[in-house]
């Protein structure tokens, strides 16, 4: 019998892997065909302004790479709904570890590295083809971005699903305010100003791809590194108060 059940958990696994793995071809391809209309919706209607092909392709790019990092280390935040349901929290909450790095580590999802690998290759294909001229600087920028904006992203994507704590499948909200994010992956002027200002000062999902790339790219938002510092740190703190508020009430479910 126990040989029986071990099979089913094996088998179980063995499916969900296979799974996981096909999603990570879908968003893949997803990623490659996303750019290919890019270039070819802006080689129809011309450039932009100073918002060329590759321009916006490196803008695009670099916000997969956050949206990637977000799901390798922080992809926790989607499950918190299930395992509150489950009563899966209640491991957590037993070890006498910090129940918030333990969260965090519990979903670490490697599959999505493949899409952080080809985000950045169709990141550094548009820097060659736009002859970026690479710097010290530059490179230290980019890293600072790149660390900073996954942490921003994750705190705010963590802020709305800690609402699974009261409401019965949050999630939905979640995922409403994680569509805002689209819009952080074009140019800013496409959108009407409600949006921009929205995803600018409310939720700002802007400030973790497009003004890192204005910086990067012509130089603009010279305060873009001090305002990514003090978004974090608030957004990031905001998070940590609602997420122990949530577990000073949670209540398990009892099985």
């Amino acid at each position: 019998m126990i040989f029986v059940e071990k099979k089913r958990l094996f088998l179980f696994e063995l499916r969900e892997s296979i799974y996981s793995y096909w999603i990570s071809d879908f968003e893949t391809v997803s990623i490659r065909y996303d750019s290919a209309a890019i270039i070819t919706a802006i080689s129809i209607m011309g450039d932009m302004g100073k918002w060329k092909v590759y321009e916006i392709v490196f803008l695009y790019s670099f916000s997969m790479m956050i949206e990637a990092s977000s799901q390798i280390f922080f992809d926790a935040i989607w499950y918190l709904g299930s395992m509150i349901r489950k009563g899966k929290l209640d491991i957590i909450l037993i070890r006498p570890a910090g129940s918030l790095f333990q969260f965090f580590g519990s979903k670490i999802q490697l599959q999505a590295s493949l899409s952080f690998l080809v985000s950045f290759f169709v990141f550094v294909l548009s820097i060659a083809k736009m002859d970026y001229i690479i710097t010290g600087k530059s490179i230290i920028c980019f890293i600072f971005f790149l660390l900073f904006c996954t942490l921003l992203n994750s705190s705010i994507l963590g802020i709305f699903n800690c609402a699974n704590f009261w409401l019965i499948n949050a999630g939905e909200i979640s995922s409403i305010v994680y569509k805002l994010r689209d819009f952080s992956k074009y140019p800013l002027f496409l959108f009407p100003v409600w949006v921009i200002n929205i995803i600018t000062y409310v939720i700002p999902f802007a400030t973790t791809s497009y003004y890192p790339t204005t910086f990067l790219l012509f130089g603009e938002n010279n305060n873009i590194i001090g305002l990514i510092i003090g978004e974090t740190i608030f957004f990031f703190s905001v998070f940590v108060l609602i997420w122990r508020r949530g577990i000073g009430t949670y209540s398990s479910t009892g099985t």
